[in-house]
């Protein structure tokens, strides 16, 4: 069974609006018209839709456990190895030589 699409909190409504009556079979004039605007910006929208989407696809984040202070925290993805709090520290023995 396909995965429902959930379109990104960040889309503008009118984004999603373009994108339906595209779908309903609209031509991109008569929606870019509809919406007050060319039909490069309703192309604009639908990049924007499309690439939102595939980084949403490709999300890394997960619970990791900080190499500092060992507490679960949301890391955006595998490089991201610190907790907000210890990432805003200094970087310790190493920096204090420099």
């Amino acid at each position: 069974m396909p995965r429902r699409q959930i379109p990104p909190p960040d889309l503008h409504p009118n984004w999603l609006e373009a994108e339906a009556m595209l779908r309903q079979g609209q031509p991109m004039s008569a929606v870019a018209r509809h919406m007050g605007v060319g039909t490069a910006t309703v192309a604009g929208w639908l990049d924007n839709i499309r690439e939102a989407r595939e980084a949403q696809e490709n999300d890394h984040s997960a619970m990791r456990t900080c190499l500092w202070c060992e507490r679960s925290f949301l890391s955006s993805g595998p490089g991201n190895r610190r907790c907000p709090r210890c990432a805003g520290r200094s970087g310790g023995i190493i920096e204090q030589y420099f």
